[in-house]
């Protein structure tokens, strides 16, 4: 992992992208990206990194809002990304779906398939992550976010 791109999370698990078992599951590129809820700053190992932000109102980049509906940032967790596409009037250009690794989702008032990463202004967020177009385009499908 280089040395320039930080890790969100003091003891992150480094082998949650191979579901802890690096010796039967394998990721190729060995990408991985950390976006953090309160900076709204992605870095990736691979192209990807950017600025970009998650909930609005008092849910802004606000992890206190984790589990509040339509409002709070991107869940705490790990998330696989979806084949680009585009979806004009909703989340625009370049949306990506973003799937919750773990089928044991803690958030009981979110609705885990309902999490994307797509562009947008500052109020366009109910839960979503929103990045920059070049951001959007550069990740991986199959590629993971680990959001802290």
């Amino acid at each position: 992992m280089s040395e320039d791109i930080l890790i969100p999370v003091d003891n992150a698990n480094r082998y949650i992208y191979v579901k802890n078992n690096p010796i039967i599951f394998t990721d190729p590129t060995g990408m991985i990206c950390f976006y953090n809820q309160q900076s709204g700053r992605m870095d990736c190992t691979g192209p990807g990194s950017g600025q970009g932000h998650s909930g609005r109102g008092p849910g802004y980049n606000n992890p206190e809002y984790n589990n509040v509906r339509d409002m709070g940032p991107l869940p705490k967790g790990c998330y696989i990304v979806g084949a680009p596409y585009d979806a004009p009037g909703t989340t625009g250009p370049i949306s990506r779906r973003l799937d919750p690794f773990t089928p044991d989702f803690p958030y009981s008032d979110r609705d885990a398939g309902s999490f994307r990463m797509h562009g947008g202004g500052e109020d366009s967020s109910s839960g979503c992550m929103i990045m920059p177009p070049s951001t959007r385009r550069a990740i991986p499908t199959g590629e993971m976010i680990c959001v802290d």
